[in-house]
């Protein structure tokens, strides 16, 4: 395919520095690599001279392979942003300013421990705490302290432009931090670094030695930056010395693609590149992704955040493609399996949470109809940390059970009940000792002895933790006596409670977003709960994990050629695409502008939320709570905008030369309301672009030449203009006499001088008509708009037709599971915009 006349722009750019809008599915790494082609072949560039950087290795290998197609490119530096910062500290090792280097496998987790072991042995409190605290989020604290400068250690030779980039690390846990600092003094004793290490040191080596800034200055003409919208501070600042002065620092990315402000990405770095280094801008607004109406969609959504650079998403492709589906547990698991049974592979289809604790009733019904899925970052629902203690929880009160009921234990049921109770005997940390923890084992579930009356006699014997043993005693009791309520959700998330395990999750993540994903797998645990006792719970789940094995069995499997459904988070989605994406839970519970002084951070979830919009290839499916929708949905009428496509694409199955004056009129003005001008223009056949311009044209003539005026003459005859087609290329009518005439011209007219009239007014200065009080007249009523009715609530008016006191509407009210047609004058409906 021959570049569009935007990549074209961008590829002919040869001097300063620029700045690359690209939107999701625009062609972005193709564009670059055209550029570096151009540069090489036409300006006489040294490939050695450029370089192109990206965050992964899959992208850089990408770039690598399409630069591969190209002989002459050979020599063109293709690296992440960690091998570029490691190239940098290869240098400043040959100049002798450092000994660091990477530390061994393992390294990093063996510095964990002796820190851990450190702290604990010189606090006087004996604070176990640090216990709490895993290995794993620990790396995850200190990736996102590190992404942010929030150092522990500042070099005293540091200039101070660069001391006043650095920030103290996040005390919210103070444990994480203190550990940190120890963390650090340890690792820089033994002059190692780890991933994460190396962005921060190769930048803290460039500000400090201008040698070395000078040496990795000089090296690249040419710098280019893929995904810029992902860039933190410590990545921002380490190519700002490396590129700024270069004859070309070109950024490429799209800040509406921002979503890991958490981390320390945010959209301004990429919306203040172009007045940080005098850039020009370019725009690539293309999606050569998805189909006309789930780019309408996403367009909508996205335009309502404020924080970023105004433009938009424009469709090369026809069809709708969106598919609205009412919510219920699994749902987006149903519609897979729907989908699958239509025809296509499950490896075609992907599910796009928000969070990881919404799989639980996913997997569930894949379980149940033996659906191969694969979970991509995450470990599934039933063996996550989270719910695993709580699970074993309700063993061990089904353990006590059993004990009140005279129901002898097996010994293999000992022994699983006593790995139970290792793994909740400090979680939360209750600072019970290991042998503590081991005697009482011993003592259970002999003679009558319940695990709750063995804590109620263990608690008074203990110093400073007996009252955190003594109010798991009693949950436990209350747990036990609750384990056959009809209905177990309440009481498992009032247990999870009041031993603090909750809280416990929070207070020990490493951020807020993960404590958030923790305590969110609770409460997914207790909605399983919702319809049945905690008994029953139990043995619901260890048969589901019985098929789950089977599962595993085949994620296991290398080459096994098994279609699997994919589930994964629409934060790690980004940059990828399926032929089909489901997003379950479309609802205000998880996708909401957050509270933040930061509107950046706040308007994060429309961002995340328009990433997963703009995956699907041919089909995106929302599930819907009908409910409590989305706010990102209902703002842009969403319903509205999903039937006009689906109308819009029946009408462009059709030869225009056929179409009625209402049908001319309702394309129109479907084209103009969501800006497909451009597709027209670009992207639509050649011969049948023609017929439908002209058929357009006609219809505008017709109008104009009526010979009395009407009301709405005006706005209609501009909604039929082809003044903005024209901005997207010339236009070229359709010349012949094959069209059919406007039967149905005057009807139009007297629909329209109606639909327009200004309400009539009394003697009393009063609306006269129909309707009264507040209730909508006909001539008020437009597609699209929201309305409430007396018996059926809110809802969303989605086609009408006829005139005056004989205007039908067609509405999906949200508490409605069908559509209801009424007429306006006798509906008082309720304007509810």
């Amino acid at each position: 395919m021959q570049p569009t006349a935007e990549q074209r722009q961008i590829i002919e750019h040869t001097v300063g520095h620029a700045l690359v809008f690209a939107v999701a599915g625009s062609g972005k790494t193709t564009t670059m690599v055209e550029r570096i082609l151009n540069l090489v072949r036409h300006q006489q560039v040294r490939p050695r001279r450029i370089l192109a950087c990206t965050f992964s290795r899959e992208a850089a290998r990408t770039i690598e392979q399409r630069l591969a197609r190209h002989p002459e490119t050979t020599g063109v530096k293709v690296a992440t942003l960690h091998a570029l910062a490691y190239t940098i500290l290869q240098e400043a090792k040959q100049l002798g300013l450092t000994r660091i280097q990477r530390g061994e496998d393992g390294f990093a987790r063996k510095l964990f421990q002796e820190a851990r072991q450190q702290l604990i042995s010189e606090d006087v409190n004996d604070k176990s705490a640090f216990y709490n605290i895993k290995y794993d989020d620990f790396q995850t604290y200190m990736s996102v302290q590190k992404g942010h400068l929030r150092l522990p250690y500042v070099p005293g030779d540091l200039p101070t432009w660069a001391q006043q980039l650095i920030g103290l690390p996040d005390r919210g846990i103070e444990l994480y931090a203190d550990l940190y600092a120890r963390h650090d003094a340890l690792r820089r004793e033994a002059d190692c670094m780890d991933f994460d290490d190396s962005i921060v040191e190769a930048w803290l080596l460039m500000a400090r030695f201008p040698v070395l800034s000078d040496a990795m200055k000089g090296r690249w003409d040419f710098v280019h930056v893929d995904e810029f919208q992902d860039v933190n501070l410590a990545q921002s600042e380490m190519l700002h010395l490396l590129a700024s002065s270069c004859t070309s620092y070109m950024a490429i990315g799209d800040d509406d693609q921002t979503v890991y402000q958490w981390r320390g990405a945010d959209p301004r770095f990429i919306l203040d590149f172009a007045t940080r280094y005098q850039a020009q801008t370019f725009t690539l607004s293309t999606n050569f992704r998805c189909p006309m109406g789930v780019i309408a969609l996403a367009d909508q959504v996205i335009q309502h955040n404020t924080v970023r650079a105004p433009k938009r998403l424009r469709a090369s492709r026809g069809d709708n493609g969106v598919h609205l589906h009412g919510h219920g547990p699994g749902q987006a698991a149903h519609v897979a399996i729907q989908v699958i049974q239509e025809g296509r592979s499950p490896s075609d289809i992907v599910i796009l949470v928000r969070t990881y604790a919404q799989t639980g009733e996913i997997e569930q019904v894949f379980l149940e109809r033996e659906v191969p899925y694969l979970m991509v970052g995450a470990v599934p629902f039933y063996q996550r940390q989270e719910v695993s203690v709580l699970l074993a929880y309700l063993r061990l009160a089904l353990a006590d059970l059993d004990v009140q009921r005279d129901v002898p234990l097996t010994a293999k049921q000992r022994v699983e009940l006593l790995k139970d109770w290792q793994i909740v005997a400090n979680a939360p940390n209750r600072f019970l000792r290991t042998q503590t923890v081991h005697d009482l084992g011993r003592e259970l579930w002999h003679n009558g002895k319940t695990l709750a009356l063995a804590l109620e006699e263990l608690a008074p014997g203990l110093r400073g933790n007996g009252r955190e043993v003594l109010k798991l005693s009693e949950a436990l009791a209350i747990l036990t006596d609750d384990l056959g309520l009809a209905q177990g959700k309440e009481t498992l998330l009032q247990f999870a409670d009041t031993i603090g395990y909750t809280e416990h999750l929070i207070k020990t993540a490493p951020t807020r977003e993960f404590g958030e994903e923790r305590s969110g797998s609770v409460r997914a645990l207790a909605e399983m709960a919702q319809e049945r006792s905690l008994g029953e719970l139990v043995t619901f789940i260890t048969h589901l994990r019985t098929q789950g094995r089977h599962v595993e069995r085949l994620a296991d499997a290398e080459d096994d050629g098994v279609e699997r459904v994919t589930i994964m988070t629409a934060f790690r989605a980004k940059g990828l695409e399926w032929p089909v994406v489901i997003v379950p839970d479309c609802k205000a519970g998880l996708y909401r502008i957050r509270e933040s002084a930061d509107q950046a951070a706040a308007e994060e979830e429309r961002r995340v939320f328009y990433v997963a919009l703009t995956r699907p290839k041919q089909e995106l499916h929302l599930v819907v709570d009908g409910h409590e929708p989305t706010p990102f949905l209902t703002v842009v009428k969403h319903e509205a905008l999903v039937h006009g496509h689906t109308r819009l694409v029946q009408l462009m199955a059709r030869d225009p030369v056929h179409w009625s004056a209402r049908d001319t009129l309702e394309a129109s003005e479907l084209l103009r309301t969501y800006g497909h001008e451009q597709y027209v223009q670009l992207w639509l056949d050649g011969g049948y672009r023609g017929k439908l311009l002209r058929r357009i044209d006609a219809l505008r003539a017709a109008l104009v030449g009526q010979p009395q005026p009407y009301h709405g003459q005006a706005e209609t005859v501009e909604a039929l203009s082809l003044e903005p087609y024209r901005q997207h290329g010339d236009l070229k009518l359709t010349s012949g006499d094959d069209f059919d005439a406007f039967q149905d011209l005057e009807v139009l007219v007297r629909e329209l001088h109606q639909r327009y009239a200004p309400p009539a007014v009394n003697s009393s200065g009063q609306t006269a008509g129909r309707s009264t009080g507040t209730a909508l007249r006909p001539t008020d009523t437009r597609v699209g708009m929201a309305v409430k009715h007396k018996r059926f609530g809110e809802g969303v008016v989605l086609a009408m037709k006829g005139s005056g006191d004989r205007t039908e509407v067609e509405i999906r009210f949200n508490n409605l599971e069908a559509t209801k047609k009424m007429l306006v004058a006798y509906a008082n409906l309720q304007d509810a915009s």
